[in-house]
């Protein structure tokens, strides 16, 4: 797990530096604007290696017997799928409400096999149905977020700081969020297995994780 979550930190380094290089501290609203806005690279990028990492959680907690081969294929063959969670929990991670849903999507993606807009649907049947996706999320959402507000607006006060070094140091914030969103991302896994509960997409009825039929309404659920 820990190898994941440094994975995680050192992609959004990478980002971090390839797309502040350019940037000018002078305003550092329009700094922390630029942050948010490359974002979307961030979630695209991290999002594969969430779905390794949620994959791998789950092989753990099911004792099954899943090569990483079959983890790197699974979620190589539904990148579009990893794309429209990326695009709309990129969205709503700003919302802190519903930022929680990027989450839950990733884990009904990996753990209840949901593809589309089905596991968007259910992120939010999810989160409303169990608070406690809220706690494990938000305040590491917030955590994250503060972080680098706190770094992009000290650093114009610090005038030791170069146009060298600034890149370097906001990038390691970037990186540190990110941890945060893994923290966020394998608690949320692993309560959505805890639970041992996914819902219906068509009726809303709680089923078993595994099931593959709505035992309400008779409708094939995508698993």
């Amino acid at each position: 797990m820990f190898v994941y979550i440094l994975c995680v930190a050192l992609v959004n380094f990478v980002i971090g530096m390839i797309f502040l290089s350019s940037v000018s501290l002078s305003n550092p609203f329009s700094t922390y604007l630029w942050i948010l806005q490359f974002s979307l690279v961030n979630y695209g990028i991290s999002s594969i290696l969430f779905s390794l990492m949620s994959f791998h959680i789950k092989k753990n907690e099911y004792k099954h017997d899943m090569p990483f081969k079959e983890m790197v294929l699974k979620t190589i063959s539904n990148i579009h799928n990893l794309a429209l969670i990326s695009f709309v929990g990129y969205v709503l991670i700003y919302t802190i409400f519903f930022s929680p849903i990027y989450f839950i999507s990733m884990a009904s993606f990996t753990i209840s096999e949901y593809r589309g807009f089905d596991t968007i649907n259910e992120g939010f049947k999810q989160l409303f149905r169990r608070r406690k996706f809220f706690v494990y999320t938000v305040p590491y959402i917030v955590a994250g977020l503060f972080i680098v507000a706190v770094f992009v607006f000290s650093l114009r006060y610090i005038p030791e700081i170069d146009a060298v070094n600034y890149p370097f140091i906001l990038s390691t914030a970037i990186a540190a969020q990110w941890i945060f969103h893994s923290i966020a991302l394998r608690k949320t896994v692993e309560e959505y297995i805890n639970w041992g509960l996914k819902i219906c997409v068509f009726c809303g009825s709680q089923v078993p994780i595994e099931a593959r039929y709505c035992g309400s309404c008779g409708n094939r659920l995508r698993s």
